[in-house]
């Protein structure tokens, strides 16, 4: 089943304590619905989510084909974190190249089927991270499995403004602001 991302937001609210390990999948969804909000700012269209195994998350949106030609489109979304704790043990000259070398352990050993893309919650403090510098080395990585990588951070202590940054294979930034672009939500 599909939902939109007002119905994630609501029902995630709903948890008493969502940091535990056993919501990641809540957590999944999360971030899933605000990339579609994202998305949806960009211009993409209003993209409705679904939680899966492998990869974790599908996005779905009617296109503007018949019944017979296919009249859903699909995105496999693939979400990970990249917890502060992690973080702590990066060498913060390098903390792209980590950031990078990170990604690769945890990711690069599976495939998430063709065009697959891959989300990176950042639960830490972003503000030193260059995205032209990751876009470069990400682009010279070999046997990269998947089609887009985008980063995911707040942008706010109030959790309320977050980015949305794509590196790969382009370099976009979006900000949204709950608050702001309410218009946005769906």
């Amino acid at each position: 089943m599909f939902f939109s991302p007002r119905r994630i937001f609501h029902e995630y609210r709903k948890i008493s304590n969502p940091e535990k390990g056993k919501y990641k999948k809540a957590k999944e969804l999360v971030i899933a619905a605000a990339f579609c909000l994202s998305l949806k700012k960009m211009g993409i269209g209003e993209w409705y989510i679904m939680a899966d195994e492998s990869p974790d998350i599908r996005l779905s949106k009617m296109s503007n084909r018949r019944l017979k030609e296919k009249p859903f489109d699909i995105v496999n979304l693939e979400v990970m974190t990249i917890p502060a704790i992690s973080k702590n043990k990066f060498d913060s000259s390098q903390i792209e190249k980590e950031i990078i070398d990170f990604i690769k352990d945890k990711k690069f050993n599976k495939r998430y089927g063709k065009f697959a893309r891959l989300i990176i919650y950042l639960e830490f403090h972003h503000k030193d991270i260059k995205l032209g510098f990751l876009h470069e080395i990400i682009k010279k990585v070999k046997s990269n499995p998947f089609f887009q990588f985008w980063l995911f951070f707040f942008s706010s202590p109030d959790l309320l403004r977050f980015d949305i940054a794509e590196i790969y294979p382009n370099i976009n930034l979006i900000t949204v602001s709950r608050v702001q672009d309410k218009d946005l939500l769906f």
